[in-house]
């Protein structure tokens, strides 16, 4: 580890051998910490035009397991979905960054400037994928993100025909979540993992 830590900040590689001492402490290990799901918070990208049963269902599991919510669009005031509902928006992608959020929930839509609305997604998206976090893909949001010999989409949820979606990428127990088995394909990295019920996040969703 020293020789990689000296060539990434440029200095000479360590002529010594390391002490020969191999120990094991669990209590200093990330893996052995007990995660909460009312500790993460996620950042749900959102348009107009959403589906709006399948995101209604979603973010209610959120809310039961205690998830900080944070909806992030193009503008701020409200988004609507397809049959009326309504959601209230946190914030604009000019005014936070993918990096604050422990997960991403992407739903995709419309807005008045589609094509930066579309960008700002496929940034956060990237910059999630990068870092080794957990990302939910709902059914309208699968052009967001693809399958390449570079991309293996390990710890990606989608929620396209799949009606165990919210379980899966809550539980850390599920082999398609980001906090599987699976993740560790996808790089090497501890992240956060949902586990138990918290109190509800208060109810954000207004139907007309």
């Amino acid at each position: 580890m020293a020789c990689i830590l000296a060539e990434n900040v440029g200095v000479e590689r360590p002529k010594k051998s390391h002490v020969q001492v191999e120990k094991s402490y669990p209590s200093l290990s990330q893996m052995n910490t007990p995660f909460y799901a009312c500790t993460q918070r996620v950042a749900v990208l959102i348009g107009n035009g959403f589906n709006d049963k399948e995101v209604e269902n979603t973010l209610n599991v959120f809310q039961q397991y205690g998830v900080f919510i944070e909806v992030v669009s193009e503008n701020l005031g409200t988004i609507t979905g397809v049959n009326g509902t309504k959601i209230e928006v946190d914030k604009t992608f000019i005014t936070t960054y993918p990096i604050l959020y422990d997960s991403q929930y992407v739903v995709g839509g419309n807005a008045k400037n589609e094509a930066n609305f579309h960008q700002n997604i496929l940034t956060f998206v990237n910059e999630a994928y990068k870092h080794y976090k957990p990302i939910g893909i709902a059914s309208i949001g699968q052009s967001y993100i693809h399958r390449s010999d570079k991309n293996n989409l390990a710890g990606i949820v989608f929620a396209t025909n799949n009606p165990n979606f919210e379980s899966e990428f809550i539980s850390p127990q599920s082999p398609n979540n980001a906090f599987g088995i699976e993740h560790k394909n996808r790089g090497d990295a501890c992240h956060p993992r949902f586990l138990s019920k918290k109190s509800p996040q208060p109810n954000r969703l207004r139907a007309l």
